[in-house]
Order: C-alpha cells, then structure tokens, then sequence
C-alpha cells in the first residue's frame, strides 16, 4: 500500500506539472509523443564512512513513461519511472581491501528536462529528476534529488510512431541515502542511462515532426 502511495504521489505530481506547463503554451504550433523507455543504468559510488573508502559500480535496470510538449525546436518532458541500482561495492581499509558486494536500491523516479531538438529529431537536453526509494539496502530510505544531462534521437517509424535510443546522465546532488552511511562531507553518485524507447504521436496540431 505504501509503494502504490508513493507511485500515486509521483504521478500525480507529474501530470499537474504538464498541466501547468501545458497552460502557458496554449495557441503555440507543437506536437505531443508519449514515450515508453526500458534499458540498462551503471551507477559509481564513491564514499567514506567509519573510516573505510567505499567504492565500487555496477549495471541495473530502468522503465519510464515519458511524455514531451513540442514547441518548435524544444520539447519540455515530463516522466515517471522505476530504477533499480546495483553497484558492486568494496570497502578499503588502510590499503587493506574487503570483498566486493552488491548494494542494491529500486526507486520511483520523476523527472522533467528541457531539450533542444533539430529537424532530423536529435536532441541535448537538461534537466531534474528526483528518486523515490522504495525498497534499499541504506538505512535511510529518502529522496534524492539528479541533475540529468540527456542526448537521443527520435526517429520517425510511421505516421504516428517513433524509434528513440537515447543516453542519459545523472548526477545525484543530495546524496540523501548515502548520507545515512556516509562520514565524508562529498560523497560521490553518478547514474548513466542508455534506454531505448518507442514514442507515439497523440496530439498534432500543424505539419510533421
């Protein structure tokens, strides 16, 4: 019941911001894709805690719903998702090296970035995500706040649908879960994503895409 509130919490936060956005652009020529992404994210840790360097990387596993406003060159997208993070991490004790384990979290994310694409539908965007943990192997299950980088392209299959391999680079900027470990003032979190997406047109006002 817990995680379906926190799902509810995410979508429906999601779907006001859109609204919001949405209102402001009203008469502008766009065009709207919803886009479903799956794929693969490494993520490196970097961190002291009791004395020990902890550090290690590793590949989990990303989902997303997307759904981009088009306005001309820019697309504003809005999504919600689920992230599972398995870094293989090793503690380092005076040179002295323990055995790796995996450290795992599965989060609900919610994220919005501000791309720039070009007429052959490649774009670079920036923007915010924010992780949800819903299950984790840190005491502290909390949110955590990314700043992404993201660079794909949407390649038209057909009238309505699209083809969208893209990457995607996190930064985590509150380090929140880490924290609840952690004795160095700077820990250190970095998700990349490589996702592969299929994208429908649903609304359409003028021209092609």
């Amino acid at each position: 019941m817990k995680l379906l509130k926190k799902l509810a919490l995410l979508a429906t936060t999601t779907i006001l911001l859109a609204t919001a956005v949405n209102a402001q652009y009203m008469g502008m020529t766009y065009q709207d894709i919803l886009t479903v992404k799956a794929g693969s994210n490494f993520n490196t840790t970097s961190y002291t805690a009791s004395g020990a360097d902890v550090s290690g990387s590793g590949f989990g596993l990303s989902a997303s719903l997307a759904y981009d406003y088009k306005m001309g060159p820019f697309l504003l997208s809005f999504g919600v998702g689920v992230i599972n993070e398995m870094p293989k991490l090793s503690s380092t004790v005076l040179g002295i090296s323990s055995d790796a384990a995996v450290r795992t979290t599965n989060s609900f994310t919610a994220d919005g970035i501000f791309k720039i694409a070009a007429s052959t539908g490649a774009y670079i965007g920036a923007g915010m995500s924010a992780y949800m943990p819903f299950e984790t192997a840190y005491p502290k299950s909390t949110f955590d706040l990314y700043a992404n980088a993201e660079i794909g392209i949407n390649l038209q299959a057909g009238d309505y649908a699209f083809f969208t391999p893209a990457v995607r680079v996190g930064y985590n900027l509150t380090n929140n879960r880490i924290g609840s470990v952690a004795s160095s003032s700077s820990p250190f979190d970095l998700n990349i994503q490589f996702l592969i997406g299929v994208g429908f047109r649903i609304f359409n006002t003028t021209g092609s895409f």
